[in-house]
């Protein structure tokens, strides 16, 4: 994720998860977001914390669950 402390792009992110989510559900999509294991590089790490906490925030209200690889 780009700029993973910018507020817009944040909001952006958010708003496109919560799009792509409704949209594949609407067609019969079984939807899930995956947590994965962490990077080393620690730009890499923060990086994935926001867009993983993101995804939660858009999954949550619609009852999608997370699976842990």
């Amino acid at each position: 994720m780009p700029s993973p402390d910018d507020p817009g792009r944040q909001a952006a992110y958010r708003a496109a998860i919560a799009e792509l989510m409704d949209v594949a559900r609407s067609r019969g999509a079984h939807v899930y977001t995956v947590s994965h294991p962490a990077p080393p590089v620690a730009a890499e790490r923060h990086a994935m914390e926001v867009a993983q906490r993101l995804q939660a925030e858009a999954a949550a209200p619609r009852g999608i669950s997370r699976i842990p690889v």
